[in-house]
């Protein structure tokens, strides 16, 4: 998960920070962003952990504890999304006027 974030953060949200350094909401908005990236790193390390130890068969592992912390992790990456492309699509509002075309989304 992390190599995903980290072109993210160096390709998306440093275009922001250059065009909107002034603007204390953008940095909080990304500060948010960047934080809910490292909560998604460390959640993705404990349920590969686990589906490790439940790949080699140790009977510790409690199955529904396992489905639910993969319904956990999902909704959670899912609900990121969703708020990051709407947070992304009113920047690219802001900064080009307008509806941003879908190649940027």
């Amino acid at each position: 998960m992390r190599a995903p974030h980290v072109g993210e953060e160096q390709r998306v949200f440093a275009w922001i920070e250059q065009r909107f350094a002034d603007d204390a909401s953008a940095r909080a908005l990304l500060d948010r962003l960047k934080y809910e990236h490292c909560e998604d790193e460390c959640f993705a390390e404990e349920l590969t952990e686990m589906l490790a130890r439940l790949g080699a068969a140790d009977s510790t592992v409690n199955a529904e504890t396992a489905g639910y912390m993969l319904r956990g992790f999902f909704t959670s990456v899912r609900r990121h999304i969703s708020f990051e492309q709407e947070c992304l699509r009113g920047i690219l509002v802001q900064h080009l006027g307008g509806e941003p075309t879908a190649k940027f989304l």
